[in-house]
């Protein structure tokens, strides 16, 4: 087995589901013109793009750069790579590029390794009873100690209702591991509002600033994100929440609002550092792109983008402990409890039997 590496089309949409909202904006270039239709794209990005000043990117140098290339381009096809290459200069996972069959091509993969084996996990889980929820979550028991796993916070796949049966299922337990390793995102209330039954009161989870002026500096104030209690009930006994690179966008508001939580513990890896609150533009002949409007904060102010999340308990996962069929950072969580987890090698399973967990699940048809 191999350390899987992120699939940057399906981060890439999954990042996306659930945070990209609105209408598409009629275009106004010419289908054919393809030096305004460039000369739009730049200038959205100009006026409303967030993170200029904290990539330290020099759009003007970078319009000048790729200006008259675009002005020589004969077809939407040779503008489309021309403009590829200049918004992967912004380094962002949240621009992407969409083609006129719906098809979302990221301009910026980081290449990530993750801290996550789907085959590796299976047999963990599938010795440990795991029950299925209806498409991208589920949870098993180890030695008493519930595991839930999310593998999105796209609600056409995760329902919060079902997330909080499990919880009533396990209401008594002295405690609870939960693994968003492998969840790169979808909806961010939603994200909250599970965190909500973690919290036994209102508390900051993160500050966010929203580009609002002509310069590439001018933003709001910190606007505060508070995470209230949900439900009739909070499970407030020791939490380990299992997180790493593949943790990305609405997952990592997810995670900074748990990580402030006085029973919550996080192990793992730092999270992927992608969240930009994206919106959507038309740039021609039926093909669209995404600019970035918000900066995000953690609640202790750290620089969500770019950086991550680190965990309070780092943990490493080579290729060679999943080769072995180890997976260190549930072993890890488990140790914190004083469990043993089963024996991967004692399970034998087909790879295949949640080919639609985790990243490969995390497309939203909105896309």
């Amino acid at each position: 087995m191999r350390l899987i590496r992120l699939a940057p089309a399906l981060l890439s949409l999954a990042l996306l589901a659930g945070c990209v909202g609105g209408a598409l904006p009629p275009p106004t270039p010419a289908a054919n013109d393809y030096k305004a239709q460039f000369e739009t794209l730049w200038a959205n990005f100009d006026q409303r793009y967030s993170y200029f000043a904290q990539k330290h990117v020099d759009w003007q140098a970078l319009g000048a750069r790729y200006r008259a290339q675009a002005a020589g381009a004969n077809n939407e096809a040779e503008l489309v790579a021309i403009v590829e290459q200049m918004l992967a200069n912004l380094r962002d996972q949240h621009v992407v590029l969409r083609d006129p069959s719906g098809r979302v091509i990221p301009t910026y993969a980081p290449g990530q390794q993750l801290n996550w084996n789907q085959a590796v996990w299976q047999q963990y889980v599938r010795g440990a009873g795991w029950v299925p929820g209806n498409t991208n979550w589920g949870y098993a028991e180890f030695g008493g100690i519930p595991y839930l796993a999310i593998g999105s916070w796209d609600p056409k796949q995760v329902k919060p209702a079902d997330l909080d049966a499990a919880l009533e299922t396990f209401r008594d337990a002295p405690g609870m591991i939960i693994d968003v390793r492998m969840n790169s995102g979808g909806d961010m209330q939603m994200a909250y509002d599970f965190a909500g039954r973690f919290a036994a009161v209102p508390h900051i989870a993160e500050y966010i600033q929203y580009r609002n002026g002509p310069l590439h500096d001018d933003v709001t104030g910190l606007v505060p994100k508070t995470v209230t209690p949900r439900g009739p009930w909070q499970f407030t006994k020791p939490v380990v929440l299992l997180i790493g690179r593949g943790s990305a966008s609405s997952n990592e508001n997810f995670i900074a609002a748990m990580k402030e939580l006085p029973n919550v513990v996080t192990m793992g890896d730092t999270t992927a550092g992608s969240s930009g609150d994206p919106q959507w533009f038309q740039l021609g002949a039926g093909w669209s792109y995404t600019v970035s409007r918000w900066v995000d904060y953690t609640a202790d102010k750290q620089l969500i983008e770019d950086h991550g999340i680190a965990p309070m308990v780092e943990v490493n996962a080579s290729p060679n402990d999943f080769a072995q069929g180890k997976d260190p950072v549930l072993d890890a969580a488990l140790r914190r409890f004083n469990v043993n987890g089963p024996s991967a090698a004692a399970q034998p399973g087909r790879v295949d039997d949640w080919a639609d967990f985790g990243l490969t699940a995390g497309l939203s048809p909105r896309l």
